[in-house]
């Protein structure tokens, strides 16, 4: 379903008024019918206060700069949500090196239901959907994707009370698999679905079950997801930084519903 269009041309103009313009931009070459530019990707922030939804966007083709930047703009109205990619931002210090352009725009802490959604490439090629969100996921449904890809549709939500993390444990697989059994006896490991929860991967693999988001690229890692009741969580957290302060030359990552690095 396509955005009113009376109501983007009237964020467009508040856009502009408040000064959305292109001057100092790059403007990336856009071919609508045969390739795509850019990724769309939803992220969930994490916080002990709220849920926030972002919105990021990286070209496909990587940039000559580690720094480069995407111009975007959202425009909210209600139920009605406009992503603007505007252009390419090249930065005056270029760190060089290969990598995508990136941006991101806050969409919010949304309420369960319905949004349409417009994705628009410099106001030329314009892409219509919708977002839906529920205590369980966001679903990211587009109508068309000219020149965008979206790598995934849903992202399921983090479940309460849990946390993950990963070791690299070197030569000490058996001190590493010990840790997580003392783990398993103060939380549990959960019953979730299939699919991207943007901080992690649940796979359909009995032995091989969740992949933690940029862990290292290891065949001597152990990757564990679990919930836990509140009255544990203080003794869950001692024995991490009990098995740290052990093991002080593994690289031991935990993370937690609220965001927080144990």
């Amino acid at each position: 379903m396509w955005v009113n269009r009376n109501l983007l041309t009237i964020l467009m103009g508040i856009c502009l008024v408040t000064s959305c313009g292109l001057d100092n931009l790059n403007d990336p070459i856009l071919v609508t019918d045969v390739e795509d530019e850019f990724y769309i990707e939803m992220w969930e922030a994490l916080s002990p206060s709220q849920r926030t939804l972002y919105l990021q966007i990286r070209t496909i083709q990587n940039d000559t700069c580690l720094n480069t930047t995407i111009n975007t703009t959202l425009l909210k109205l209600g139920n009605e949500l406009a992503l603007e990619v505007n252009g390419i931002n090249q930065p005056e210090d270029c760190l060089e090196g290969l990598a995508p352009a990136k941006g991101e725009e806050v969409v919010g802490a949304l309420h369960e239901g319905s949004y349409n959604l417009e994705i628009n490439l410099q106001n030329t090629v314009f892409n219509a959907g919708q977002l839906e969100t529920n205590q369980n996921r966001y679903f990211l449904k587009m109508d068309t994707e000219n020149g965008i890809n979206i790598p995934s549709s849903v992202l399921l939500r983090v479940p309460e009370n849990s946390f993950w993390g990963y070791i690299d444990y070197g030569p000490d697989e058996l001190d590493a698999l010990a840790f997580i059994e003392s783990l398993e006896q103060f939380a549990t490991r959960p019953n979730l679905s299939i699919g991207y929860y943007g901080y992690y991967t649940v796979k359909n693999d009995p032995n091989d079950w969740i992949e933690i988001t940029n862990q290292p690229n290891s065949n001597r890692l152990a990757s564990f997801l679990l919930t836990y009741e509140d009255e544990n969580e203080a003794t869950i957290k001692d024995l991490i930084e009990g098995f740290r302060s052990a093991n002080p030359s593994l690289n031991v990552n935990v993370k937690n519903y609220q965001g927080l690095d144990w």
